[in-house]
């Protein structure tokens, strides 16, 4: 973590070169992903602490040079509006459009072609240029010879999905020029909504344009048109003309990741209260830091609640399977749902962190994380220790609902 001093520090160097057009950035770090078995890793590259604060600063420019053009919705805020037209029954037929290695493909002249149309400043357009051409090295081996890269958006930077934003922004304007349809974008995920007898067609005329304007392949295997009544997958969800359920795949990986915990407790690899914590936290979610955190918060907005009854199922039956006796203490995904969808302001069954007294927290870090070498009258480093452990928790239960495309 930089000091307030070297902060301030950092940002005059990296304003002084950007103002003068000299800023380079730092060969970003490799992380890959995993995206299940058989499926190549996401790459993901990691600035620099100064190159970190360097996009910061271009993210926020962007935004405010694109803000009337870019859409950035929530999650949350597209599933619920196409759950909303599906089951209005003005369409009964779809598009699904993924594009292959997106932001791999994105063309460096036509990205910046785009930017331009709004950014006219030439140190902000050199400091994009230098930050989509710098490479990405693997952690470990040797290092090779510096090269740029010709072609991509590095993803996990700051300005990574704005930039994407700005490549498609014209999408959704030339399709629906063509077709009376409804279209929905998060990324490189693309929905349209139509009738069913125009979907071989818009198909057709989205795979052609990608190819023309965006200089994008349309993957064949996973570009899909057909009825609503029979299904479409889309992050994550599974729309019908009367119903909103979930993926397959989401669901099987996240009863994976349940049963995972019982085998852990078989094995005796962690203790009876660190089983029923995390398996709570399975069910339930969390809030921290005000967010909400979890698969069933992912998912609040099925309609199709059997799936639910089966996951209640699926627990009391891996109790009796591994010979574990059925605690009291175990969450409800019914109920939960319940909480979320109708209470979840005002609810103690959901595990709310940031209702935690210092006492709770000193318990938790006792009791559940066998942490005991820290003075539990010192409040600060409590909900240091605190937060740290949770943040841990919320990469595993983030972990459930990845890879939703």
């Amino acid at each position: 973590m930089l000091s307030e001093d070297k902060l301030d520090d950092n940002i005059q160097v990296i304003s002084r070169k950007v103002l003068s057009g000299s800023y380079k950035f730092t060969r970003y770090r490799e992380v890959l992903i995993s995206k299940g078995r058989g499926k190549e890793p996401r790459v993901i590259s990691i600035p620099t602490i100064r190159d970190k604060l360097a996009l910061s600063a271009c993210h926020q420019f962007l935004q405010s040079s694109f803000g009337d053009i870019i859409e950035e919705p929530l999650l949350h805020t597209i599933v619920g509006n196409i759950t909303q037209e599906v089951l209005s029954g003005c369409f009964n037929g779809y598009v699904k459009i993924d594009i292959t290695h997106f932001y791999a493909s994105i063309n460096h002249q036509l990205l910046l072609k785009k930017v331009k149309k709004k950014v006219r400043k030439v140190e902000a357009i050199h400091l994009i240029e230098e930050a989509i051409t710098t490479e990405t090295i693997a952690r470990v081996g040797s290092v090779s010879a510096k090269r740029k890269n010709d072609r991509g958006v590095p993803e996990g930077l700051s300005i990574s999905n704005i930039l994407a934003d700005i490549y498609l922004s014209d999408l959704k304007e030339k399709v629906c020029a063509q077709f009376d349809v409804c279209f929905y974008r998060y990324v490189d995920d693309i929905l349209i909504l139509c009738t069913a007898s125009q979907s071989e067609r818009i198909k057709e005329f989205c795979t052609k344009i990608l190819k023309s304007d965006f200089d994008l392949n349309a993957n064949e295997k996973k570009t899909t048109s057909g009825k609503i009544s029979e299904g479409v997958p889309f992050l994550g969800y599974m729309f019908f003309d009367n119903r909103v359920g979930i993926r397959p795949s989401a669901e099987e990986k996240l009863e994976a990741s349940i049963e995972e915990l019982f085998r852990m407790r078989k094995r005796q690899t962690i203790s009876q209260q660190v089983f029923i914590w995390r398996l709570n936290l399975r069910i339930t979610g969390c809030i921290l830091d005000s967010k909400k955190y979890g698969w069933l918060f992912y998912y609040s907005q099925l309609t199709d609640l059997k799936i639910l009854f089966h996951l209640d199922w699926l627990i009391n039956h891996l109790f009796c399977r591994y010979g574990f006796p059925k605690l009291n203490e175990i969450k409800r995904f019914v109920r939960t749902y319940y909480e979320i969808t109708k209470n979840v302001s005002n609810s103690n069954y959901i595990i709310n962190a940031d209702k935690y007294s210092a006492e709770e927290k000193t318990k938790i870090l006792s009791e559940i994380y066998e942490q005991e070498s820290f003075d539990k009258k010192d409040f600060k480093t409590v909900d240091n220790l605190f937060k740290e452990a949770m943040f841990k928790e919320v990469q595993r239960l983030e972990y459930d609902i990845q890879n939703f495309s």
